[in-house]
């Protein structure tokens, strides 16, 4: 991971704390229950594309390396993803109660 990028997530993590940490405690509860709800949807997709992910090795042993890397990449993405979408959930629910 480049400098740059651990800087921005470090940041944004931060900025991620000062949100939350405005949010009334039944707001942060409602945040927390969608939290996880949506690692679980992606732990149980995490799982999916690794077994799948086994089951196309075992047929073809020599896309080993393609797939792992692939995999690896798909899950990246997938991370990014949650946590794009919980930003924007923190976001709605600020704006909700700036109202």
């Amino acid at each position: 991971m480049r400098l740059s990028s651990l800087t921005r997530q470090l940041n944004a993590e931060t900025e991620r704390e000062r949100k939350l940490a405005r949010l009334p405690p039944e707001v942060l509860t409602k945040y927390t229950t969608k939290k996880k709800q949506l690692e679980g949807a992606f732990k149980a997709d995490r799982e999916t594309f690794g077994f799948v992910t086994k089951m196309l090795i075992e047929k073809d042993p020599g896309l080993e390396d393609r797939l792992w890397l692939a995999l690896a990449e798909a899950i990246k993405d997938m991370e990014e993803a949650f946590t794009r979408k919980m930003d924007q959930y923190l976001d709605q629910l600020i704006m909700f109660i700036s109202m």
